[in-house]
């Protein structure tokens, strides 16, 4: 029995071990790997970034600002003019995006069969 043990203690220990290799990257990597396939995102597409939302509130085409929140967001239709009161006004949003995980995933609600998002 206690032969038994050791030898399974042994090969826990061994796949501990092994295991624990250099070869996954770290938080660092990943966040640095993200903001390199970001900048290359931009520079393939012609994307310009703003550093300020712009006063009049339009974008030219391939216009972005970049907020603080790391989104970068281009707005195609500001409305009617008004501007929006936090938590008292009803925003309806079309929008689309992609997310840079393993490969780029695209997401968009601009399909005639789904509603605008209500925020």
């Amino acid at each position: 029995m206690k032969r038994s043990f050791n030898i399974l203690l042994f090969a826990c220990a061994v796949v501990a071990a092994v295991s624990c290799s250099n070869s996954t990257k770290s938080y660092t990597d990943m966040i640095n790997a993200q903001d390199r396939a970001i900048e290359k995102f931009i520079h393939d597409n012609n994307i310009e970034v703003l550093d300020k939302y712009p006063a009049n509130g339009v974008f030219k085409e391939n216009q972005f600002v970049h907020l603080d929140n790391k989104v970068y967001m281009n707005v195609v239709d500001s409305g009617n003019g008004t501007r929006a009161v936090a938590y008292k006004t009803t925003v309806l949003a079309r929008f689309k995006g992609n997310f840079m995980v393993t490969d780029t995933v695209s997401f968009e609600n601009f399909s005639s069969w789904k509603f605008p998002v209500r925020i």
